[in-house]
């Protein structure tokens, strides 16, 4: 027979194991250094989606004001009873107002507005029971469990749903809260201001129906309609808007375990500086679970706890603060500290009156973020960056 000789190249047909291995190897560290860049350009991606939601937010308050004068009101408790069996319109945030220029005319038009926006406030009975709920009974039940695109930032989670912690009805959650200033009783940076202070803020706050102890109380509320020509320290230098993270907790030990942010505690509601109310906004010990647990969790609805407006004290991404005395003196006056929060790395995405939009990290200077949220004070804000 004729012989026939293999070269060693002819006889070696596929890889090695060591060689397989190695290109395994390779493949997983390309892999492992490929993913955080993919993952660096989808938040990046997510992070500018949240700040054209903030713009058309802005913009859409702008609108509204220019329209009817003055600024949306966000509705911190019920209205005056209309009958035995009804009580009128009240809490109602400020989000739901501006839907007609957002192209909601649809869901704005299906709401009836004349009906308060809780379930369980009952005529001729206590107006400001401690947990506001929406049941799936109420009127306005779909309307309020109608999620808004515009209103949620795509980096956020919403794991919420079917939870029941608002009511029955489970009304949609909100990533955007509107400036409502200081607290009223911080007295400036160095003790100029006068106690209460007055709402120095952009979207004004009301109480409809206070009882006759309660007006006292809201004397720091604005007065009149609030519109643009208040903004007296100028439309580009005073926010709007901010972004805040939504509470998913759906039970005490889950709330009082969730993103620290979300925690809340009680703060002295002695008249000082904003340094010395800052300084005690640090992170809880115990965290106040009533008042952590429903931030976030319904756009449509203007009750305090709710977190659809937040106050310039903290730095953005601290955690929330709630003032001693319980629900008499504080959410039933909007008094209620609730810091901006995202889950963009390093900060918070904001509008401003004027439209524009800026990201604001979270380490900045605190006498330029205390500029940023006052809108009456005659204190310019520093350099941004």
């Amino acid at each position: 027979m004729q012989s026939r000789s293999y070269s060693r190249s002819h006889l070696r047909l596929g890889f090695t194991l060591i060689e397989l291995l190695v290109v395994i190897a390779i493949i997983g560290i390309l892999v492992g250094l490929l993913l955080p860049a993919v993952q660096a350009v989808r938040e990046a991606a997510r992070r500018t989606s949240c700040l054209n939601n903030l713009r058309q937010v802005s913009l859409a308050a702008a609108h509204y004001e220019s329209s009817l004068k003055a600024y949306p009101v966000n509705m911190i408790g019920p209205g005056p009873d209309v009958s035995p069996t009804k009580v009128g319109t009240g809490y109602y945030s400020w989000l739901f107002w501006i839907l007609p220029y957002l192209e909601g005319n649809n869901l704005y038009d299906s709401v009836d507005s004349s009906f308060n926006m809780s379930s369980n406030i009952v005529p001729g009975g206590p107006h400001a029971p401690f947990s506001i709920q929406i049941e799936s009974t109420h009127p306005n039940a779909g309307a309020a469990a109608t999620p808004i695109a515009t209103y949620l930032c795509p980096s956020d989670t919403t794991s919420h749903q079917n939870a029941v912690v608002f009511g029955s009805a489970n009304p949609a959650s909100g990533s955007y809260a509107g400036n409502m200033g200081w607290p009223k009783s911080v007295t400036g940076y160095s003790g100029e201001r006068p106690i209460p202070g007055a709402f120095n803020g952009v979207i004004p706050i009301r109480y409809p129906a206070p009882s006759a102890s309660l007006a006292a109380q809201l004397s720091w509320h604005p007065k009149g309609r609030w519109s643009s020509r208040d903004i007296v320290d100028g439309l580009s230098n005073t926010c709007m808007v901010a972004e805040r993270l939504i509470q998913n907790g759906q039970s005490i030990p889950e709330i009082t375990a969730s993103d620290r942010r979300l925690q809340s505690h009680h703060v002295s509601r002695a008249a000082q500086t904003l340094a010395a109310l800052a300084n005690q906004c640090g992170p809880p010990t115990h965290t106040d679970a009533p008042y952590s647990a429903y931030v976030g969790r319904a756009w449509i609805i203007g009750w305090p706890p709710a977190g659809n407006m937040y106050m310039h004290l903290t730095r953005p991404n601290s955690n929330n603060g709630h003032f001693t005395g319980g629900n008499q003196s504080s959410e039933r006056q909007g008094d209620f500290i609730v810091a901006p929060s995202s889950r963009h790395p390093g900060g918070v995405n904001v509008a401003f009156v004027d439209g524009s939009t800026r990201f604001i990290t979270n380490e900045i200077d605190l006498p330029t973020w205390w500029a940023l949220g006052s809108s009456i004070q005659g204190d310019l804000p520093g350099p941004l960056d």
